[in-house]
Protein backbone atom coordinates (compact mmCIF):
# COMPACT_ATOMS: atom_id res chain seq x y z
CA UNK A 1 0.00 0.00 0.00
CA UNK A 2 2.55 2.11 1.03
CA UNK A 3 4.74 1.64 -2.30
CA UNK A 4 1.93 3.22 -4.27
CA UNK A 5 1.10 5.60 -2.26
CA UNK A 6 4.69 7.14 -2.62
CA UNK A 7 4.58 6.91 -6.05
CA UNK A 8 1.57 8.89 -6.51
CA UNK A 9 2.79 11.71 -4.47
CA UNK A 10 6.40 11.22 -6.41
CA UNK A 11 3.77 11.75 -9.39
CA UNK A 12 1.60 14.13 -8.83
CA UNK A 13 5.18 16.41 -7.12
CA UNK A 14 6.60 15.53 -10.26
CA UNK A 15 3.76 17.09 -11.94
CA UNK A 16 3.64 20.71 -10.25
CA UNK A 17 7.49 20.72 -11.09
CA UNK A 18 6.43 21.26 -14.70
CA UNK A 19 3.30 23.33 -13.83
CA UNK A 20 0.89 21.09 -14.75
CA UNK A 21 -2.40 21.30 -12.31
CA UNK A 22 -6.13 20.44 -12.48
CA UNK A 23 -8.68 22.41 -10.70
CA UNK A 24 -10.80 19.44 -10.25
CA UNK A 25 -8.35 17.00 -8.61
CA UNK A 26 -6.70 19.73 -6.52
CA UNK A 27 -3.34 21.00 -7.91
CA UNK A 28 -0.02 20.77 -6.17
CA UNK A 29 1.04 23.44 -4.09
CA UNK A 30 4.77 24.35 -2.53
CA UNK A 31 5.15 22.10 -0.28
CA UNK A 32 3.80 18.44 -2.54
CA UNK A 33 -0.56 18.49 -2.34
CA UNK A 34 -3.33 20.82 -3.93
CA UNK A 35 -5.35 22.98 -1.36
CA UNK A 36 -9.44 22.29 -3.56
CA UNK A 37 -11.09 18.96 -4.60
CA UNK A 38 -11.09 15.30 -3.37
CA UNK A 39 -6.98 15.14 -2.80
CA UNK A 40 -4.62 12.02 -2.10
CA UNK A 41 -1.92 13.27 -0.06
CA UNK A 42 1.72 11.40 0.24
CA UNK A 43 -0.06 9.65 3.39
CA UNK A 44 -2.68 7.57 1.26
CA UNK A 45 -5.55 9.83 2.84
CA UNK A 46 -7.88 11.37 0.67
CA UNK A 47 -10.85 14.18 0.80
CA UNK A 48 -8.99 17.07 2.42
CA UNK A 49 -8.43 15.10 5.59
CA UNK A 50 -4.97 14.12 5.88
CA UNK A 51 -4.23 13.12 9.45
CA UNK A 52 -2.09 16.34 11.10
CA UNK A 53 -3.89 18.62 8.64
CA UNK A 54 -7.08 20.08 9.96
CA UNK A 55 -7.08 22.70 7.90
CA UNK A 56 -8.22 20.11 5.55
CA UNK A 57 -5.95 21.19 2.59
CA UNK A 58 -3.95 18.01 2.27
CA UNK A 59 -0.94 19.67 1.56
CA UNK A 60 1.39 16.99 3.43
CA UNK A 61 2.35 19.74 5.86
CA UNK A 62 1.19 21.31 9.29
CA UNK A 63 -1.97 24.37 10.36
CA UNK A 64 0.88 26.87 10.26
CA UNK A 65 1.56 29.63 7.72
CA UNK A 66 5.38 30.04 8.64
CA UNK A 67 5.39 32.94 10.11
CA UNK A 68 7.91 35.62 9.17
CA UNK A 69 10.23 34.23 6.50
CA UNK A 70 12.96 36.66 8.30
CA UNK A 71 12.32 34.84 11.65
CA UNK A 72 12.19 31.07 10.18
CA UNK A 73 15.14 29.03 10.79
CA UNK A 74 16.45 31.29 13.69
CA UNK A 75 15.94 28.33 16.19
CA UNK A 76 13.04 29.15 17.77
CA UNK A 77 9.38 28.73 17.10
CA UNK A 78 8.02 31.22 17.04
CA UNK A 79 3.84 32.43 16.07
CA UNK A 80 2.74 31.18 12.50
CA UNK A 81 5.87 28.84 12.44
CA UNK A 82 4.92 24.70 13.71
CA UNK A 83 8.14 24.42 13.96
CA UNK A 84 11.88 25.68 13.48
CA UNK A 85 15.26 23.81 12.25
CA UNK A 86 15.12 20.61 14.73
CA UNK A 87 12.62 22.23 17.48
CA UNK A 88 9.38 20.11 16.81
CA UNK A 89 7.63 21.60 20.39
CA UNK A 90 6.24 18.01 21.38
CA UNK A 91 5.50 17.18 17.93
CA UNK A 92 5.58 13.44 16.42
CA UNK A 93 4.22 11.54 13.82
CA UNK A 94 1.60 9.97 16.17
CA UNK A 95 0.53 13.58 17.23
CA UNK A 96 -0.09 14.36 13.61
CA UNK A 97 -2.55 11.50 13.40
CA UNK A 98 0.12 8.90 11.88
CA UNK A 99 1.30 5.54 13.46
CA UNK A 100 5.05 6.11 13.10
CA UNK A 101 7.90 7.81 11.24
CA UNK A 102 10.19 10.18 11.64
CA UNK A 103 8.69 13.88 11.86
CA UNK A 104 10.71 17.03 10.36
CA UNK A 105 10.56 20.61 9.95
CA UNK A 106 10.47 22.09 6.26
CA UNK A 107 12.24 25.21 4.84
CA UNK A 108 9.87 27.41 5.77
CA UNK A 109 8.84 26.02 9.42
CA UNK A 110 6.29 23.80 8.71
CA UNK A 111 5.74 20.41 9.56
CA UNK A 112 7.27 17.90 7.50
CA UNK A 113 5.65 14.84 7.73
CA UNK A 114 6.99 12.97 4.29
CA UNK A 115 8.69 10.55 6.76
CA UNK A 116 5.77 9.70 8.57
CA UNK A 117 4.24 6.28 7.98
CA UNK A 118 0.62 6.15 7.33
CA UNK A 119 -2.01 3.85 9.45
CA UNK A 120 -1.53 0.13 8.01
CA UNK A 121 -2.26 -1.79 11.17
CA UNK A 122 -5.25 -4.65 9.75
CA UNK A 123 -3.40 -5.51 6.30
CA UNK A 124 -2.00 -8.38 7.29
CA UNK A 125 1.90 -7.55 6.73
CA UNK A 126 4.01 -5.67 8.93
CA UNK A 127 4.91 -2.42 8.69
CA UNK A 128 7.38 -0.35 9.36
CA UNK A 129 6.57 0.42 13.63
CA UNK A 130 4.83 -2.60 14.01
CA UNK A 131 5.28 -5.14 16.15
CA UNK A 132 2.35 -7.59 14.51
CA UNK A 133 -0.35 -7.45 12.06
CA UNK A 134 -3.19 -9.96 12.61
CA UNK A 135 -2.11 -13.49 12.28
CA UNK A 136 1.30 -12.16 11.26
CA UNK A 137 3.28 -12.26 14.28
CA UNK A 138 6.68 -12.25 12.77
CA UNK A 139 7.62 -15.96 14.26
CA UNK A 140 6.76 -15.36 17.79
CA UNK A 141 4.19 -17.56 19.86
CA UNK A 142 3.43 -17.67 23.67
CA UNK A 143 6.86 -20.31 24.13
CA UNK A 144 8.95 -17.76 22.79
CA UNK A 145 7.76 -14.60 24.94
CA UNK A 146 8.65 -17.30 27.89
CA UNK A 147 5.17 -18.85 28.18
CA UNK A 148 4.52 -22.45 29.06
CA UNK A 149 2.19 -22.65 25.63
CA UNK A 150 -1.39 -21.38 24.96
CA UNK A 151 -2.39 -18.59 21.65
CA UNK A 152 -0.39 -15.64 20.96
CA UNK A 153 -2.34 -12.53 19.41
CA UNK A 154 -1.69 -8.96 17.85
CA UNK A 155 -2.96 -6.06 19.92
CA UNK A 156 -5.74 -3.99 18.04
CA UNK A 157 -2.49 -1.17 16.81
CA UNK A 158 -0.43 -3.48 15.81
CA UNK A 159 2.48 -2.21 18.65
CA UNK A 160 2.62 -5.25 20.40
CA UNK A 161 1.38 -8.94 21.53
CA UNK A 162 -1.72 -9.93 23.43
CA UNK A 163 -0.95 -12.46 25.65
CA UNK A 164 -4.06 -13.29 27.44
CA UNK A 165 -4.65 -16.41 25.65
CA UNK A 166 -0.65 -17.63 26.86
CA UNK A 167 -0.71 -19.70 29.76
CA UNK A 168 1.12 -18.90 32.88
CA UNK A 169 2.15 -22.27 33.81
CA UNK A 170 5.94 -22.88 33.73
CA UNK A 171 6.54 -19.41 34.63
CA UNK A 172 8.39 -20.65 37.70
CA UNK A 173 5.94 -18.81 40.42
CA UNK A 174 2.43 -20.22 41.32
CA UNK A 175 -0.48 -18.53 40.71
CA UNK A 176 -4.07 -18.73 41.49
CA UNK A 177 -5.69 -21.97 40.49
CA UNK A 178 -2.07 -23.56 40.20
CA UNK A 179 -1.04 -26.72 42.56
CA UNK A 180 2.73 -26.15 41.60
CA UNK A 181 5.16 -24.38 38.65
CA UNK A 182 8.21 -26.09 38.13
CA UNK A 183 10.44 -25.71 41.47
CA UNK A 184 7.66 -24.06 43.02
CA UNK A 185 5.88 -26.69 45.24
CA UNK A 186 4.35 -24.87 48.10
CA UNK A 187 7.09 -26.32 50.85
CA UNK A 188 5.82 -29.79 49.41
CA UNK A 189 8.69 -32.98 49.39
CA UNK A 190 8.57 -36.57 48.91
CA UNK A 191 8.32 -37.07 52.76
CA UNK A 192 5.46 -34.61 52.90
CA UNK A 193 3.41 -36.74 50.81
CA UNK A 194 4.30 -39.86 52.52
CA UNK A 195 7.27 -41.35 50.60
CA UNK A 196 10.75 -42.13 52.33
CA UNK A 197 12.90 -40.42 50.25
CA UNK A 198 13.39 -38.56 46.70
CA UNK A 199 12.98 -35.11 44.87
CA UNK A 200 9.18 -34.29 44.16
CA UNK A 201 8.00 -32.91 40.98
CA UNK A 202 5.76 -30.93 39.01
CA UNK A 203 2.94 -31.92 36.58
CA UNK A 204 3.57 -30.28 33.15
CA UNK A 205 0.05 -28.84 33.60
CA UNK A 206 0.66 -27.16 36.93
CA UNK A 207 -2.10 -29.41 38.56
CA UNK A 208 -0.79 -32.11 40.18
CA UNK A 209 2.37 -32.88 42.26
CA UNK A 210 4.99 -35.68 40.26
CA UNK A 211 5.75 -38.56 42.95
CA UNK A 212 7.45 -40.50 40.05
CA UNK A 213 10.65 -39.63 42.04
CA UNK A 214 10.13 -40.25 45.41
CA UNK A 215 10.81 -43.43 46.56
CA UNK A 216 9.50 -46.37 49.36
CA UNK A 217 12.49 -48.33 51.24
CA UNK A 218 11.06 -52.24 51.51
CA UNK A 219 9.59 -52.39 48.37
CA UNK A 220 12.04 -54.03 46.66
CA UNK A 221 12.54 -51.92 43.89
CA UNK A 222 15.06 -48.92 44.09
CA UNK A 223 12.88 -45.36 43.78
CA UNK A 224 13.26 -42.16 44.92
CA UNK A 225 16.54 -41.29 46.37
CA UNK A 226 17.34 -45.18 47.24
CA UNK A 227 20.93 -46.28 46.82
CA UNK A 228 19.55 -49.91 46.71
CA UNK A 229 16.46 -51.86 47.71
CA UNK A 230 16.81 -55.36 49.41
CA UNK A 231 18.41 -57.01 46.56
CA UNK A 232 18.37 -54.71 44.20
CA UNK A 233 21.50 -53.27 43.86
CA UNK A 234 21.45 -51.92 40.74
CA UNK A 235 23.95 -54.45 39.37
CA UNK A 236 27.00 -53.52 41.68
CA UNK A 237 28.80 -56.27 43.11
CA UNK A 238 31.89 -56.43 45.77
CA UNK A 239 33.93 -55.63 42.70
CA UNK A 240 32.22 -52.92 41.78
CA UNK A 241 32.72 -51.22 44.57
CA UNK A 242 36.42 -51.95 44.96
CA UNK A 243 36.43 -55.47 47.00
CA UNK A 244 37.72 -58.70 45.32
CA UNK A 245 35.53 -60.87 46.80
CA UNK A 246 32.43 -61.87 49.28
CA UNK A 247 28.53 -60.86 48.63
CA UNK A 248 27.48 -57.06 48.72
CA UNK A 249 24.08 -56.14 50.26
CA UNK A 250 22.15 -53.51 51.07
CA UNK A 251 21.93 -51.09 54.37
CA UNK A 252 18.26 -51.62 55.88
CA UNK A 253 17.28 -47.91 55.51
CA UNK A 254 18.18 -48.42 51.49
CA UNK A 255 20.35 -45.41 51.89
CA UNK A 256 23.95 -47.51 50.98
CA UNK A 257 25.20 -50.71 49.85
CA UNK A 258 26.73 -52.77 52.63
CA UNK A 259 30.24 -53.97 52.12
CA UNK A 260 30.44 -55.75 55.39
CA UNK A 261 30.43 -59.11 53.55
CA UNK A 262 32.99 -58.19 50.87
CA UNK A 263 36.62 -59.10 51.21
CA UNK A 264 39.50 -56.46 51.73
CA UNK A 265 42.38 -56.77 49.26
CA UNK A 266 45.44 -55.43 50.57
CA UNK A 267 45.11 -56.31 54.48
CA UNK A 268 47.83 -58.85 53.67
CA UNK A 269 45.66 -62.08 54.45
CA UNK A 270 44.34 -64.04 51.63
CA UNK A 271 40.64 -63.90 52.38
CA UNK A 272 37.42 -64.31 50.89
CA UNK A 273 37.55 -65.22 47.22
CA UNK A 274 40.99 -63.85 46.87
CA UNK A 275 44.18 -66.13 45.56
CA UNK A 276 46.66 -63.95 47.43
CA UNK A 277 47.27 -60.55 49.05
CA UNK A 278 50.26 -58.69 49.25
CA UNK A 279 52.66 -61.70 50.83
CA UNK A 280 50.25 -64.22 51.65
CA UNK A 281 50.56 -66.53 48.58
CA UNK A 282 48.38 -68.99 50.40
CA UNK A 283 51.24 -71.52 49.67
CA UNK A 284 51.28 -71.03 46.15
CA UNK A 285 54.35 -71.39 43.84
CA UNK A 286 54.96 -71.11 40.04
CA UNK A 287 55.20 -74.88 40.32
CA UNK A 288 52.35 -75.44 41.76
CA UNK A 289 49.86 -73.27 39.17
CA UNK A 290 52.08 -75.12 35.92
CA UNK A 291 55.43 -73.55 35.35
CA UNK A 292 58.77 -74.69 35.49
CA UNK A 293 60.04 -72.46 38.24
CA UNK A 294 60.08 -68.82 38.64
CA UNK A 295 58.87 -66.17 41.28
CA UNK A 296 54.75 -66.25 41.45
CA UNK A 297 53.71 -62.33 42.62
CA UNK A 298 50.32 -61.02 43.93
CA UNK A 299 48.50 -58.30 42.00
CA UNK A 300 47.32 -55.05 43.82
CA UNK A 301 43.94 -57.01 42.75
CA UNK A 302 45.00 -59.29 45.16
CA UNK A 303 45.18 -62.16 42.37
CA UNK A 304 47.58 -64.38 41.19
CA UNK A 305 50.55 -62.35 39.43
CA UNK A 306 52.69 -65.53 36.73
CA UNK A 307 54.12 -62.96 35.35
CA UNK A 308 57.92 -63.71 36.45
CA UNK A 309 57.14 -67.81 35.98
CA UNK A 310 58.36 -69.90 33.42
CA UNK A 311 57.76 -72.88 31.59
CA UNK A 312 61.31 -74.45 30.06
CA UNK A 313 61.42 -77.32 27.91
CA UNK A 314 64.86 -78.91 26.83
CA UNK A 315 65.85 -80.98 23.93
CA UNK A 316 68.75 -82.38 22.69
CA UNK A 317 70.43 -80.91 19.61
CA UNK A 318 72.18 -81.56 17.47
CA UNK A 319 71.94 -85.32 17.06
CA UNK A 320 72.68 -87.85 15.16
CA UNK A 321 69.71 -88.01 12.93
CA UNK A 322 69.40 -84.28 12.54
CA UNK A 323 70.03 -82.65 9.17
CA UNK A 324 73.52 -80.95 8.63
CA UNK A 325 74.69 -79.49 5.38
CA UNK A 326 79.10 -80.19 5.64
CA UNK A 327 81.74 -79.25 2.98
CA UNK A 328 84.22 -81.24 3.80
CA UNK A 329 85.31 -83.68 6.71
CA UNK A 330 82.45 -83.70 9.93
CA UNK A 331 83.52 -80.18 10.97
CA UNK A 332 81.10 -77.31 10.32
CA UNK A 333 84.56 -74.78 9.62
CA UNK A 334 83.98 -73.40 5.85
CA UNK A 335 80.58 -70.68 5.39
CA UNK A 336 77.03 -72.17 4.94
CA UNK A 337 77.93 -75.51 6.96
CA UNK A 338 75.09 -76.07 9.61
CA UNK A 339 73.21 -78.61 12.00
CA UNK A 340 69.04 -78.25 11.72
CA UNK A 341 66.73 -79.51 14.20
CA UNK A 342 62.84 -79.46 14.60
CA UNK A 343 61.94 -79.56 17.89
CA UNK A 344 57.54 -79.62 18.49
CA UNK A 345 56.88 -78.23 22.20
CA UNK A 346 53.69 -77.48 24.44
CA UNK A 347 54.70 -74.18 24.33
CA UNK A 348 52.46 -71.65 22.85
CA UNK A 349 55.63 -68.99 21.85
CA UNK A 350 58.80 -68.61 22.53
CA UNK A 351 60.15 -65.74 24.87
CA UNK A 352 64.49 -67.23 25.09
CA UNK A 353 66.43 -69.96 23.66
CA UNK A 354 69.69 -71.68 25.18
CA UNK A 355 71.75 -73.53 24.03
CA UNK A 356 74.66 -75.84 25.35
CA UNK A 357 76.64 -76.88 22.70
CA UNK A 358 79.73 -79.45 23.69
CA UNK A 359 82.89 -78.98 21.27
CA UNK A 360 84.59 -81.77 20.30
CA UNK A 361 87.48 -82.54 18.04
CA UNK A 362 89.09 -79.16 17.75
CA UNK A 363 91.70 -78.56 16.26
CA UNK A 364 91.63 -74.41 16.18
CA UNK A 365 94.89 -72.74 16.63
CA UNK A 366 94.92 -69.20 18.07
CA UNK A 367 94.29 -67.89 14.34
CA UNK A 368 91.29 -70.06 14.24
CA UNK A 369 87.68 -68.40 15.01
CA UNK A 370 84.58 -70.58 14.12
CA UNK A 371 81.19 -68.26 13.50
CA UNK A 372 77.77 -69.48 13.60
CA UNK A 373 74.47 -67.67 13.30
CA UNK A 374 71.62 -69.11 15.68
CA UNK A 375 67.90 -69.04 14.00
CA UNK A 376 64.82 -70.17 14.95
CA UNK A 377 62.09 -70.66 12.68
CA UNK A 378 63.96 -68.37 10.28
CA UNK A 379 64.55 -65.69 12.79
CA UNK A 380 68.19 -64.74 13.71
CA UNK A 381 68.06 -64.76 17.29
CA UNK A 382 72.22 -64.32 18.05
CA UNK A 383 75.39 -66.13 16.94
CA UNK A 384 78.79 -67.95 19.08
CA UNK A 385 81.74 -68.53 18.23
CA UNK A 386 84.39 -71.23 19.12
CA UNK A 387 88.20 -70.33 19.69
CA UNK A 388 91.16 -72.42 20.28
CA UNK A 389 90.42 -73.60 24.13
CA UNK A 390 86.73 -73.06 23.62
CA UNK A 391 85.26 -76.55 24.65
CA UNK A 392 81.86 -75.97 25.21
CA UNK A 393 79.31 -72.78 24.47
CA UNK A 394 76.17 -71.75 26.81
CA UNK A 395 74.40 -69.05 25.86
CA UNK A 396 71.03 -67.48 25.93
CA UNK A 397 69.10 -65.70 23.69
CA UNK A 398 66.37 -63.00 24.35
CA UNK A 399 63.90 -62.85 21.92
CA UNK A 400 61.40 -60.09 21.35
CA UNK A 401 58.88 -60.29 19.55
CA UNK A 402 58.41 -64.23 20.83
CA UNK A 403 58.25 -66.35 18.32
CA UNK A 404 54.97 -68.39 18.20
CA UNK A 405 54.65 -72.19 18.77
CA UNK A 406 54.46 -74.91 19.73
CA UNK A 407 56.77 -76.12 16.54
CA UNK A 408 60.45 -74.95 16.44
CA UNK A 409 63.20 -75.30 13.95
CA UNK A 410 67.20 -74.69 15.08
CA UNK A 411 69.81 -73.84 12.86
CA UNK A 412 73.46 -73.12 13.52
CA UNK A 413 75.02 -71.52 10.34
CA UNK A 414 78.94 -71.10 9.92
CA UNK A 415 78.85 -67.03 8.87
CA UNK A 416 82.50 -67.70 7.21
CA UNK A 417 85.11 -70.22 6.71
CA UNK A 418 87.74 -70.68 8.99
CA UNK A 419 90.97 -69.67 7.92
CA UNK A 420 93.02 -71.61 5.83
CA UNK A 421 95.47 -73.54 8.59
CA UNK A 422 93.74 -72.30 11.18
CA UNK A 423 91.89 -75.80 12.10
CA UNK A 424 88.08 -76.40 12.37
CA UNK A 425 85.84 -77.30 15.52
CA UNK A 426 83.02 -80.22 15.75
CA UNK A 427 79.98 -80.75 18.02
CA UNK A 428 78.61 -82.76 19.84
CA UNK A 429 76.14 -84.84 19.12
CA UNK A 430 75.38 -87.10 22.40
CA UNK A 431 75.76 -84.16 24.72
CA UNK A 432 74.37 -81.16 23.62
CA UNK A 433 70.77 -79.07 24.51
CA UNK A 434 68.60 -76.35 23.79
CA UNK A 435 66.36 -74.92 26.44
CA UNK A 436 62.62 -73.31 24.81
CA UNK A 437 60.91 -70.89 27.27
CA UNK A 438 58.08 -69.53 27.81
CA UNK A 439 57.84 -66.99 30.47
CA UNK A 440 54.83 -65.89 32.51
CA UNK A 441 51.63 -67.83 33.42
Amino acid sequence: MRRWVWASAFALLWGCANGESDGDSGGFGSAGLGTAGATTGATGISAGSTPGDDDGSGDGEGDGTGGDPALCGNGAIDPGEDCDSDLLGSADCTTEGFVGGTLACAGDCTFDISGCIAETCGNASIDPDEVCDGEDLAGEDCASLGFAGGTLACLDGCLGFDTAGCDTCGNGVLDEGEVCDGDALDAQTCETQGFDSGVLGCAADCSAFETNGCGTCGNAAIDGSEACDGAALDAATCLSEGFESGALACAADCSALETAGCGVCGNGTADGDEDCDAADLAGATCSALGGTGGTLGCSAACAFDGAACYVDEVFDFPIASDPRSITIGTAPWNGGDFFEGVRTTALGELDSLTIHLEIGNSSLTACGFQTANVTVNGTSVGTFTVTQGTTAIDQTYGISPPIPGPTYTVRYTTTATVQSGCGSAGYSETESTVTFRDLGL
